[in-house]
């Protein structure tokens, strides 16, 4: 009998905890814009996109990273494919300052710089009579 009761206190609260923790449907209330934005601040060229949360309840420390994924035709790889992830540094919100926690109560604009040592950048013009680098 007391057997049966802790088997059935013990279902009870991984049901309670399983409802409390969803974190595949708190995942699905963080939105982003439908579209990203080059604009040109300074005379130089940065990616800006907005982020906010749905729900009533904030998240609190929400830690905002960027990531570029690229994908290149490679046959010494196997399936033809070299995938290359990089980070990206971010301006707001400045991650130096806050380490990148940010409030998503209020829509917030994540903004990368686009310069040479972005991964979205073009690739680098090589003086001439230099090889280029290899891949």
């Amino acid at each position: 009998q007391s057997l049966t009761g802790l088997v059935i206190d013990a279902m009870m609260i991984g049901l309670m905890f399983q409802h409390v923790s969803k974190a595949y449907t708190r995942a699905s209330t963080v939105i982003f814009s439908n579209s990203a934005v080059l604009q040109v601040i300074d005379g130089c060229v940065h990616l800006i996109f907005r982020v906010a949360e749905m729900q009533k309840q904030p998240l609190l420390q929400a830690v905002m990273q960027v990531y570029c994924v690229q994908h290149h035709d490679d046959e010494s790889y196997p399936g033809g494919v070299r995938v290359e992830v990089a980070a990206m540094q971010l301006k707001e919100p400045d991650t130096d300052m806050y380490n990148g926690v940010l409030f998503l109560g209020l829509p917030t604009m994540v903004v990368h710089r686009i310069d040479y040592q972005s991964p979205l950048s073009p690739a680098r013009p090589m003086p001439l009579g230099m090889n280029a680098p290899p891949p």
